[in-house]
């Protein structure tokens, strides 16, 4: 709220006395046009209250633009990164493409075969250049977080939960497991021996 002390020209002349000093009589000509604005203290909180919204509207801005150079940066990221995993598969592509116009134009079983040995280790390559790697299964002890157990077999030569078969292999991606190994798990039950035998004596 503003109050307006003083006013204009003819008020204040009237409430002059005769006893004015020509000096008080100049400086009151020099205010007889100036108002005077009287802050309450209501008004100075309001004004440091708007002060302290601009602030924050700056700052919730600038983070709202931070949140899209965030964003924008990660979709670059994945972008370019996917562009070097396809850059290094391209190789690969063209290998393919010569082992299937070589197999239309050759007879050669071994040849074909040999192409495609050639096509699947370049294969290999490749993904190990992108970080990822054959998780070892057969042999292994079973881990739930590496393998996923798909068939038990009943057995005394290896011992309890050792993989004994592998049905498709899994992969690591970094050290992190993005497919499980598909798994035969030894089991050393003489039950199961026991029922898996007759079975195969019944040739069931």
């Amino acid at each position: 709220m503003f109050t307006l002390i003083g006013v204009k020209g003819e008020m204040d002349r009237s409430k002059k006395s005769a006893r004015d000093t020509p000096n008080n009589k100049t400086q009151s000509k020099k205010d007889d046009n100036t108002a005077v604005v009287v802050l309450t203290g209501e008004d100075i909180l309001s004004e440091e209250d708007n002060q302290y919204k601009t602030r924050y509207l700056y700052l919730q801005a600038d983070f709202e633009n931070y949140k899209k150079r965030m964003t924008k940066q990660k979709h670059d990221t994945i972008k370019w990164a996917n562009e070097k995993l396809v850059m290094s598969l391209l190789p690969v592509l063209d290998d393919f493409e010569r082992v299937v116009n070589s197999g239309k134009n050759s007879k050669n079983i071994e040849t074909l075969m040999s192409g495609m040995e050639m096509l699947l280790d370049g294969f290999k390559k490749a993904l190990n250049a992108a970080g990822v790697t054959e998780i070892n299964a057969v042999g292994e002890k079973f881990d739930p977080h590496l393998h996923e157990a798909v068939e038990q077999v009943a057995t005394l030569d290896q011992e309890e939960d050792t993989i004994v078969g592998e049905l498709r292999k899994g992969y690591l991606f970094y050290n992190h497991c993005i497919r499980p190994s598909m798994v035969k798990v030894a089991v050393q039950s003489k039950e199961k021996i026991e029922k898996d035998t007759n079975i195969k004596e019944k040739g069931l």
